[in-house]
């Protein structure tokens, strides 16, 4: 698309130019690329920076997973355990079983 306009400015003088316009790329989702890691500040975005740091490496349940998010991030555990149940619904992160003193717990590994 093309615009064409004309400026004046104090002095009375004008001043004539156009401008071509493109659309506008749709933004990426979540399954294709990622933000960069220092423009990201949601709660997935957080926690899949703990995966790509090699945090779920070894299962972690939501418990462990919200007090390594509380050293850079303040939120509430159940939100954090609703964004891993989400994360695991797009297959970011996978469920997994971890035992604790002879319980079963529900853990996420990567």
């Amino acid at each position: 698309m093309r615009i064409e306009f004309t400026l004046t400015d104090d002095d009375g003088i004008s001043y004539r130019g156009f401008a071509e316009l493109r659309r506008q790329k749709a933004a990426t989702s979540r399954q294709g690329g990622r933000e960069p890691a220092s423009a990201s500040s949601s709660l997935p975005d957080h926690i899949l920076r703990l995966r790509d740091q090699g945090f779920f490496h070894e299962p972690q349940t939501g418990n462990a997973t919200h007090e390594e998010l509380l050293k850079t991030y303040h939120c509430q555990i159940d939100r954090v355990r609703l964004a891993l149940l989400r994360l695991v619904r797009r297959r970011e992160l996978r469920k997994a079983v971890k035992r604790v003193a002879a319980r079963r717990h529900v853990a996420y590994v990567w």
